[in-house]
C-alpha cells in the first residue's frame, strides 16, 4: 500500500495531465477512453472503501453531494465547450472564456457551432 505522501504525488501528477489535456483540440468522434477508466479506478476504490467500513449517512450525503457538483461542473463545461468542423472532421475544443493565445487557436477555415 503506497504511502500518503505516494498518493499525493500521483494525485498531482495526475491532476495536472488532466488539466493540460483539457487545453487540447481533441477529435470529437473518439470515445472517452480515459475517462471511463479513471471513472472504474474510483468505482473500485469506493467498493474498497465501503468493503472495509460501513459508511456512516453523513458520508455517503457528502458522496450524493460532490457527485451533483460535479454533474453541475459537467453540464457547464458542456455548453461552453466548443464544437468546430475542419475538413469533415468534427473537433471539440477549450472553454472560449480562455484568453486567446491561450490554448489551441483554430484555423481561419474552421466552422464553429
Amino acid at each position: 500500500m503506497p504511502n500518503t505522501f505516494d498518493n499525493i504525488l500521483i494525485g498531482l501528477v495526475v491532476l495536472t495531465w488532466l488539466m493540460w489535456r483539457q487545453l487540447q483540440a481533441r477529435r470529437a468522434d473518439r470515445p472517452p477512453v480515459i475517462l471511463l477508466v479513471i471513472s472504474a479506478l474510483g468505482a473500485a476504490a469506493l467498493g474498497a472503501a465501503i468493503a472495509k467500513t460501513t459508511p456512516t449517512s453523513a458520508a455517503i450525503l457528502l458522496l450524493i453531494a460532490s457527485f451533483a457538483v460535479a454533474d453541475g461542473f459537467g453540464v457547464a463545461r458542456g455548453y461552453t465547450m466548443r464544437i468546430w468542423c475542419t475538413g469533415g472532421t468534427l473537433w471539440r475544443g477549450v472553454n472560449p472564456a480562455l484568453p486567446r493565445g491561450f490554448a489551441f487557436r483554430p484555423t481561419n477555415n474552421s466552422t464553429f457551432s
